[in-house]
């Protein structure tokens, strides 16, 4: 999907969506309005309650789904891939430095993939001005040395 257009990437992210989204109706809220209904016959034998009642949960998780996955078309659709600097990804590494602390992150370069968008150079540069010279070198060095060494 990465070497696809913006576009076919959108395309396709819906569409992934969508599939959830009729998983969710058909299987989920569908299937489980039917088993529910099917199972109010039953009664547990040490609780004495109806077995569709463990059931309901069902249909419920499948509209939180729906919901969700919804949501979620609608996001892809709108949103645009961000450039560097990134600031979207800036503004949730701080929000990880400020929930875990600085020598809880660690950076990497495994993915090829973001080469794509930024040179090796970029990457180290965005990350300037979110952490202060100390969280630095736990953000790109020591955290790595205390996980691995």
């Amino acid at each position: 999907v990465e070497h696809m257009s913006p576009v076919m990437q959108k395309v396709m992210g819906v569409f992934s969506e969508l599939v959830a989204f009729l998983f969710s109706t058909v299987i989920l809220v569908y299937g489980g309005v039917k088993i529910s209904s099917l199972a109010m016959g039953q009664m547990t034998s040490s609780l004495h309650v109806a077995v569709g009642v463990f059931y309901v949960i069902m249909p419920v998780c499948g509209v939180v789904n729906m919901i969700y996955t919804a949501l979620n078309m609608a996001d892809i659709w709108k949103t645009r891939p961000e450039e560097y600097p990134f600031p979207t990804a800036r503004k949730y590494l701080g929000y990880a430095r400020d929930i875990v602390g600085a020598e809880h992150l660690m950076w990497g370069t495994d993915l090829p993939s973001t080469l794509t968008s930024a040179t090796v150079q970029e990457q180290i540069d965005y990350v300037k001005g979110i952490f202060s010279e100390k969280e630095e070198k736990w953000f790109f060095s020591k955290t790595a040395e205390k996980v691995y060494f």
